[in-house]
C-alpha cells in the first residue's frame, strides 16, 4: 500500500512538472509572437510615414503636369488651328509665324516617376500580410502595381512620341521652353543679343525656306494633332494616377493615425 502511494505521489509530481513546463513553454512562444506583432506594427507605421512622404513628392511630379493640362493642350489646338488657317489661305505665312511666336505655353514632353521604394522594402520584408487593413492592402497594390505600370507603359509612349516631335517635326517649338529658362543669362550668347532674344531667334527659324515648306504642308497639322492626342492621353493617365494618390493617402493617413 505504501509502494502505491509513493508510486501515486511520484506521478502526480511529475504529471505537475510536465503542465508546469508546457504552461511556461507555451507562454513563451505567446509572448515572443507577440513581441514579435509589436515590432512588425511599429515598422508598418514607420513604413506609413515614411510612404506618405513618398505620395507627397510623387504629387508634386504629378501637379506640374496636370494642373496646367488644359492651358497647355489649348495652345497645341491654337498651333493646329493656324496652320489649318494658313493652308487654307485664310491667314498669311507671317500671320502664321506671329501665332507660333504668340503662343502661350508648348507643353514638353516631362513625365512622372513613382517612387516605390517602401512598397518594395514592404514586400522585401514580408510586411504584406501583416496589413490587417485587406482595402488597404488592395488600394496598395493597385497603385504601386497597375497603375504604376501603366503609367511607366505610357511614359515610353510618350516621351518617345516628345522626342520625335521637338526634335524633328517642329524643333522651334522646343526653343520656348529651352529660352525661357532663367539659365539663360548664363548659357546664352556673350554679344549676340538677337540670338538669345527668343522671339527673334524664332522668327529668323521660321522663315528659313525649310522651315516654310514643312509648315506648308499637311504634315505638320497632323504632326501636332498626333502630339496633342498623345499629350492629352498622357494627361488622362497622370490625372489617373493622382486621383489614385488621393484614395492611398487617405488610407494610409488613416492607419498611421490608427
Amino acid at each position: 500500500m505504501t509502494n502505491l502511494r509513493w508510486l501515486y505521489d511520484a506521478i502526480s509530481s511529475r504529471g505537475l512538472d510536465f503542465i508546469m513546463l508546457f504552461l511556461a513553454v507555451t507562454l513563451g512562444f505567446v509572448a515572443e509572437n507577440y513581441r514579435e506583432n509589436q515590432v512588425i506594427a511599429a515598422n508598418l507605421q514607420q513604413n506609413y510615414s515614411a510612404m506618405l512622404k513618398e505620395l507627397a513628392k510623387d504629387r508634386e511630379q504629378i501637379d506640374r503636369i496636370h494642373r496646367p493640362h488644359v492651358k497647355r493642350g489649348r495652345a497645341l489646338m491654337e498651333l493646329e488651328h493656324a496652320l489649318y488657317s494658313y493652308q487654307n489661305g485664310q491667314i498669311t505665312y507671317d500671320s502664321l509665324v506671329e501665332a507660333v511666336l504668340d503662343l502661350d505655353t508648348v507643353p514638353s514632353y516631362t513625365t512622372v516617376f513613382i517612387n516605390n521604394a517602401t512598397y518594395k522594402s514592404i514586400q522585401s520584408m514580408g510586411y504584406m500580410a501583416a496589413i490587417p487593413d485587406a482595402e488597404l492592402k488592395l488600394v496598395l497594390t493597385n497603385y504601386y502595381e497597375t497603375m504604376t505600370k501603366r503609367l511607366e507603359d505610357n511614359n515610353v509612349l510618350f516621351d518617345q512620341e516628345g522626342a520625335t516631335f521637338f526634335n524633328e517635326k517642329m524643333p522651334v517649338l522646343k526653343e520656348k521652353w529651352l529660352r525661357d529658362d532663367e539659365d539663360l543669362g548664363v548659357y546664352g550668347h556673350p554679344t549676340d543679343t538677337a540670338f538669345n532674344d527668343l522671339k527673334t531667334y524664332q522668327r529668323w527659324v521660321l522663315t528659313r525656306p525649310q522651315a516654310k515648306a514643312y509648315m506648308s504642308t499637311v504634315r505638320a497639322i497632323h504632326d501636332v494633332e498626333t502630339y496633342r492626342l498623345r499629350y492629352l492621353v498622357y494627361c488622362l493617365s497622370v490625372a489617373q494616377m493622382h486621383s489614385e494618390n488621393m484614395k492611398l493617402t487617405e488610407f494610409l493617413e488613416k492607419a498611421h493615425l490608427d
